[in-house]
């Protein structure tokens, strides 16, 4: 597990665990153990309600090996503008960054229209995720979708080993195709397009710390859920989905 370390330098990172960053869509292991961690909902709540901690990391979260990584969420600053440069001129070329959080994401192409709820980190350095399936989870230590560097998103896939098994936002994130729209929307109302680059399948256990946040020659958005099998010894799905998606420029 990759320990993401607070960052005196870039004022937007938080500590936070790259394995547990990953767990997040597939940490629905809280409702199989509640009756022995105490913290999850009971599993008559069909809602998907849960302790976020439990429901996050889902007992499931190595605590051997850990290895310190700084997120590089940079902060965002216009390029200067230079005195050969009209003042308009040095606008229009400043790229516009964005301040409000996103609020709802919505991608055509699998039906998913969703509210987005900022997370953070609990007391023991692990990220929140939202309690429940119809919610997504924006990392709001990180970028702001819509600025340069890598903003992220995440949601469940579903309940996992929860029955009757629940759909979550993210339930067909597979099916995203190159050239797919992701279209985020801010709390000012503005609406942000993004254009599907990518997606690739990581081990859980494997997930490269450079996929998540050290993309920055552009404004990139990363959608994350489980894959692959339920692990009922593990409680947690046994790979990570990363969708990519970059802003789109017209």
């Amino acid at each position: 597990m990759y320990h993401l370390r607070r960052s005196r330098a870039r004022s937007r990172a938080a500590l936070v665990s790259i394995t547990a960053v990953m767990a997040i869509a597939g940490a629905v292991y809280a409702y199989g153990a509640s009756a022995h961690s105490g913290d999850a909902a009971s599993s008559g709540q069909a809602s998907g309600q849960a302790s976020g901690q439990a429901a996050f990391a889902g007992g499931s979260i190595p605590q051997a090996g850990n290895v310190p990584f700084v997120p590089a969420v940079t902060p965002v600053e216009p390029p200067s503008a230079s005195p050969a440069l009209s003042l308009a001129s040095a606008a229009s070329s400043s790229p516009m960054i964005r301040t409000a959080p996103p609020i709802r994401i919505v991608i055509p192409a699998i039906g998913v229209d969703s509210p987005v709820i900022p997370v953070g980190v609990t007391s023991s350095g692990i990220l929140d995720t939202p309690h429940d399936f119809v919610q997504a989870g924006w990392y709001e230590n990180g970028t702001i979708p819509g600025n340069m560097g890598s903003a992220v998103i995440d949601a469940h896939v579903d309940s996992g080993g929860y029955h009757p098994r629940i759909p979550g936002v993210f339930k067909r994130l597979k099916d995203l195709k190159a050239g797919d729209d992701v279209l985020v929307v801010e709390s000012n109302g503005s609406e942000i397009r993004f254009t599907v680059v990518d997606s690739k399948s990581y081990a859980y256990a494997a997930v490269p710390t450079t996929d998540l946040f050290e993309e920055h020659d552009g404004a990139y958005l990363k959608l994350i859920t489980c894959a692959g099998t339920w692990d009922p010894a593990k409680g947690t799905y046994d790979d990570r989905l990363i969708v990519r998606a970059k802003l789109a420029t017209s």
